[in-house]
């Protein structure tokens, strides 16, 4: 499967089991995939690569993914796609769309549907 060959994506999420789940998936599809288990160490990578897409989970212990997208507006020059992942109601579709973020994913999500969101922005 090719819809993200050549593409790179940061999976941001404190879930270990999580994160390598995506990586697998999204690499399947001919992504590169780098992790992050925080907001904190996410933004560093945003800072020194350039990623084409973030998906970060919203709550996170060390760093959460709305203090990641406030401060990715002022630290990374190019920015990335950015979706959301969330098994909560934390953020309105109207306050994430003033963000950035391009779609929320709800928890438990379909990985093809995410996968072909994520090729469709991309175009």
């Amino acid at each position: 499967m090719t819809l993200l060959i050549g593409r790179t994506i940061l999976v941001v999420d404190d879930e270990q089991d999580l994160r390598e789940i995506l990586c697998e998936e999204l690499s399947a599809f001919g992504a590169k995939v780098s992790m992050a288990p925080s907001g904190r160490v996410a933004l560093d990578l945003l800072e020194s690569d350039k990623f084409d897409v973030l998906i970060s989970d919203v709550r996170m212990a060390d760093g959460d993914g709305i203090t990641l997208l406030t401060q990715l507006k002022d630290k990374v020059a190019v920015k990335p796609k950015i979706f959301l992942c969330s098994g909560y109601n934390d953020i309105t579709k109207e306050s994430a769309r003033g963000l950035g973020v391009i779609e929320i994913f709800s928890k438990p999500f379909q990985i093809d549907k995410m996968v072909r969101t994520i090729a469709d922005s991309l175009i």
